[in-house]
C-alpha cells in the first residue's frame, strides 16, 4: 500500500512539477518500485529481519517520503501516462484490460514455470526446498521486487484514474490485500493458492 502510494506522487510530481515525458516518468517509478522491492528482499534474506517489522517499517519510511512530496496537498497532472487509469479501449478500461494481463501472466508462471514451482516449495517449506537445491534467498529477494514493481505500477494507474495523487493514496490497502488473498484461498503460513483465486478474493 505505501508503494502504490510513493509511486503514485512521484508519478504526479514527476509529470507536473519536473515535466518529464512519460515514458521516463512510467521507467523512473517502476525503477523506484523495483529499488525499494531490492531493499525489502536483501533486509528479509541477508539481514535475517522479520519480514513483518521490514515492511512495515519501510513502508512508515515510504509514507514519510510521500509526505515530503506532496507536502500534505494533492498533486494534480495532466499525461498520456494518465490513460492507463482512465483510458478506454472501446468500451473496456485499459486497466481492467492490464489487470487480466497480469493475472493471466501471473498465473501461467506460478503455476507453469520452474520457478513459479519453486516459490511455492518455499512457502510450503522453507527449509526443505534449500535442501533440495533451490535458491531461496534468490527467490525470496526476487517475489519482494516484482510485488514492489507490480505496486509501482498499480500506483501510476491510481493516480491516472484520479489525474492526481494525494499522502493519503495507499494507506489502508494491506489489510484489503491480506483479506482478499486469505477469502481466495491463499495460506498465510505459504505454500498454497492461485492468483484467480485472489482475483476471486478481491471481487468478494
Amino acid at each position: 500500500g505505501y508503494v502504490v502510494g510513493l509511486c503514485a506522487c512521484v508519478a504526479a510530481w514527476l509529470t507536473s512539477q519536473a515535466q518529464l515525458p512519460w515514458p521516463l516518468v512510467l521507467l523512473l517509478v517502476l525503477l523506484l518500485g523495483g529499488a525499494i522491492g531490492t531493499v525489502n528482499g536483501l533486509l528479509v534474506t541477508k539481514m535475517k529481519l522479520v519480514p513483518f517489522i521490514v515492511t512495515l517499517a519501510t513502508g512508515k519510511i515510504l509514507s514519510g517520503c510521500t509526505l515530503l512530496i506532496t507536502k500534505g496537498m494533492p498533486i494534480s497532472f495532466e499525461s498520456p501516462l494518465a490513460w492507463l487509469g482512465s483510458g478506454y479501449i472501446g468500451p473496456i478500461p485499459v486497466c481492467v484490460i492490464i489487470m487480466f494481463l497480469i493475472i493471466i501472466g501471473g498465473s501461467i508462471f506460478a503455476q507453469s514455470t520452474l520457478t513459479g514451482r519453486n516459490i511455492y516449495a518455499i512457502g510450503n517449506n522453507e527449509r526443505t526446498a534449500e535442501l533440495s537445491g533451490i535458491k531461496v534467498k534468490k527467490l525470496k529477494c526476487s517475489v519482494y521486487i516484482i510485488t514492489s514493481l507490480l505496486s509501482a505500477l498499480c500506483g501510476i494507474i491510481v493516480a491516472g484514474n484520479l489525474y492526481s495523487s494525494d499522502a493519503s493514496l495507499g494507506i489502508g490497502y494491506e489489510t484489503d490485500i491480506i483479506a482478499a488473498v486469505v477469502i481466495g484461498g491463499v495460506s498465510m503460513s505459504g505454500g498454497e493458492g492461485t492468483v484467480w483465486g485472489s482475483l476471486i478474493g478481491a471481487g468478494i
